[in-house]
């Protein structure tokens, strides 16, 4: 069985399971640290997968001796709040999902999803500049190509120096979150060469790129739309 875990800010693997587990027993990896294999619906922290020795049952608790009766106090007052009953209860998520709408809530977009180029700018340039791990929904890469052409739109009326200045430092986050949208799709970075097979390289890149994330987390991490 073969197993990827996060350790620092990225992830590694694959492993087998008596690697991990051995990383486990040295303290290579963390009980914290978040590990995943093919079947598992979601990542989960290492020292709660019993497959890797987590999830020990607990040690029995010796009986409390009785305690002395103590004098019966007044009852207080019970405050009813109006329409209790109906107020929604809010349930933290589970690590790495959004939660679900339901009702009385307010759900607003994932954090993966971009609606509109200055959105995608800052989340592609300004968060993950360098950053070619993890996953990029669609609307991320898309929202910043066109982010991208209206930078260059603009300053090729100021200059072709300019424009060679957007270029030169646009070419490293556009590679990136290419590769982080292969990755969305179950693809290694390395699928993004086929873009240099003459002809049809370009065409069959647009086409991966153009395709709707993976559900559930895979991995290379979780869903960006939550789903």
């Amino acid at each position: 069985m073969q197993w990827y875990f996060e350790r620092g800010s990225g992830q590694e693997g694959p492993v087998e399971t008596d690697a991990l587990r051995a990383l486990l027993a040295d303290g290579g990896l963390k009980p914290e640290n978040k590990v995943w294999r093919k079947g598992l619906a979601d990542w989960l922290p290492a020292g709660d997968v019993d497959e890797l020795g987590g999830a020990a049952a607990p040690a029995p608790v010796a009986p409390a001796a009785p305690a002395e009766p103590a004098a019966p106090a007044e009852p207080a007052p019970i405050a009813v709040e109006e329409s209790a009953s109906s107020a929604p209860v809010y349930v933290p998520p589970a690590a790495g999902h959004t939660p679900s709408s339901g009702a009385g809530e307010v759900q607003g977009e994932p954090a993966g999803v971009c609606t509109n180029p200055i959105e995608a700018f800052k989340k592609v340039v300004l968060e993950n500049y360098l950053n070619f791990s993890g996953r990029a929904s669609r609307s991320e890469l898309w929202w910043f190509t066109v982010a991208w052409f209206l930078l260059v739109m603009i300053s090729a009326m100021m200059g072709e120096a300019l424009v060679g200045l957007i270029y030169l430092g646009l070419f490293v986050p556009y590679i990136a979150v290419q590769v982080r949208r292969l990755h969305d799709i179950g693809k290694e970075w390395y699928y993004f060469f086929v873009a240099f097979v003459p002809f049809v390289g370009g065409l069959i890149l647009l086409y991966w790129l153009v395709q709707d994330s993976e559900k559930g987390s895979n991995a290379f991490g979780p869903n960006p739309k939550g789903e």
